[in-house]
């Protein structure tokens, strides 16, 4: 736990400083490049990456009236997270760790109840909205997931009409529309890779033995490159193997895997998958953010490049989708519901800012409560959660 505590402490300091933003400037001889823009523009660790202020725009036409009570007709159809009565596994574990919780007959049992209840209430929304086929107007993913760990719900669309009828159901605690996040735009402001651990105290927390080692970070973010120079350093004594994976990949995640070989890359990254895609390519394309952050937090290339924590393991969860640079609530939680299922130490996400459509009244207030129950049921498991959303909004 204290590991995991000072661990939390470098990366909050560290998430400070990489939601400034990023780009290459000329080469300097003892600076690093994460992967910027595509695979073919990969260079070696030798530039300078140049800092900047990050901020979150919305496009004019998208920007809400205040006061109107919505943008949607009842005819529209919107994508939603709907929240069930019944406490997640991570409310019910107890003092039990959740991997050892959920291993367990008991978790087993209460994990498949949860799911039967999904698709008793999904089997009504359907007598309410029928199978939806059409595109979600909100900007969601058309994504269904299923959630068990940190919160009890499932995504799926519905006809905008149908929501005060889907919230009257027997066991629905909440629903309501996924809201959808661009990354932050970049702005000027120069640091060193190199120089930035230093900045934060990390370099002389390593040579206290405060490296990482046996510890593994959940990034929540656009991907990685799993061929960057910065991941190419094995961790010693990591927490995971390739077979405690493949166990853990038992445990009814949101994404559905079961076969080790699609997610396990190496010790250095046992499990990335594609939240944004549901698919198990988790490689960023056309964002380099999630490469960044992942070398910020845990990178070492052997010489003169090493991140906060460059011992630890990597769980990449590819939340943001190729090019447009977007993610959504939906896809979020299933990040993180199999972020705490598969034994994250501390949980990194950046979420940009909000985009599209925004959420008004009963929508507003069930996010809100929803996102403060995750949050605190994840800090009380032991799970250190990070997260920036947009230069206005501090990292928490």
């Amino acid at each position: 736990m204290k590991m995991k505590r000072f661990l939390a402490g470098l990366l909050l300091l560290a998430m400070a400083v990489t939601s400034l933003g990023f780009r290459p400037v000329a080469a300097h001889e003892d600076a690093v490049v994460a992967r910027w823009t595509t695979k073919a523009d990969l260079a070696p660790a030798d530039y300078e990456v140049q800092m900047k202020l990050a901020t979150g725009s919305v496009a004019e036409q998208e920007v809400p009236i205040q006061g109107e009570q919505s943008f949607y007709q009842d005819s529209d159809v919107v994508t939603v997270v709907v929240e069930l009565e019944e406490a997640p596994l991570l409310a019910q574990a107890g003092d039990e760790e959740i991997q050892s919780f959920v291993a367990s007959a008991q978790g087993q049992t209460l994990s498949r109840t949860l799911l039967d209840s999904h698709e008793a209430v999904k089997a009504q929304l359907r007598q309410l909205s029928g199978n939806v086929a059409t595109q979600s107007v909100n900007g969601a993913a058309d994504l269904s997931y299923d959630y068990t760990t940190v919160l009890n719900g499932f995504s799926t669309k519905l006809y905008y009409g149908d929501l005060d009828a889907a919230r009257a159901l027997p066991g629905v605690k909440r629903v309501w529309i996924a809201e959808q996040y661009a990354l932050p735009i970049e702005q000027e402001n120069t640091i060193s890779m190199t120089t930035s651990t230093g900045m934060v105290g990390s370099t002389e927390a390593n040579t206290l033995g405060y490296d990482g080692t046996g510890t593994i970070v959940a990034i929540g973010d656009t991907g990685i490159d799993q061929d960057h120079e910065a991941f190419s350093v094995m961790p010693t004594d990591p927490k995971y193997s390739r077979e405690d994976v493949a166990k853990l990949l038992g445990k009814s995640l949101a994404s559905g895997i079961t076969d080790v070989s699609q997610v396990y890359i190496n010790e250095k990254i046992p499990y990335a998958y594609d939240y944004a895609g549901k698919d198990t390519d988790a490689e960023a394309v056309g964002q380099s953010h999630g490469v960044h952050v992942a070398g910020t937090v845990a990178g070492n290339n052997g010489s003169n490049f090493h991140g906060v924590a460059p011992n630890a393991q990597l769980m990449i969860m590819k939340l943001f989708s190729d090019g447009s640079g977007s993610t959504s609530d939906d896809i979020i939680l299933a990040g993180m519901d199999d972020a705490v299922k598969l034994g994250a130490d501390a949980i990194n996400m950046s979420l940009g800012s909000p985009a599209g459509f925004a959420a008004y009244d009963d929508e507003e207030e069930g996010q809100g409560l929803t996102y403060a129950s995750v949050y605190s049921r994840i800090a009380d498991a032991g799970v250190c959660l990070l997260y920036t959303s947009d230069a206005a909004d501090e990292a928490r």
